[in-house]
């Protein structure tokens, strides 16, 4: 059994050494809706794990892994899946 939560938070990133001329635009830094989704195994279905304390946890994951200037996550040169990793490291 698997219980799961989603944020989605405005940040930027970009991929400076972008080899694909057809999207090169890539190396600059550009905004996204990022939605970061978290699943966890569960035991049993009685609140062992409490979504609204699951989706505070990753709210502070966020908050300690990346800068935020002027309201939006700046989560620099990583990629979407680097991103996953450093939140999957400290859940």
């Amino acid at each position: 059994m698997r219980i799961k939560v989603k944020e989605e938070v405005l940040g930027t990133h970009s991929w400076s050494t972008c080899p694909i001329d057809a999207v090169g635009f890539l190396k600059n830094e550009h905004h996204h809706n990022f939605q970061i989704h978290v699943e966890c195994k569960v035991l049993h279905d009685n609140r062992e794990l409490e979504f609204l304390t699951l989706r505070t946890h990753l709210k502070k994951i966020i908050a300690y892994c990346f800068p935020v200037q002027d309201g939006i996550i700046r989560f620099g040169d990583r990629s979407c899946e680097q991103i996953s990793n450093e939140i999957t490291k400290h859940l």
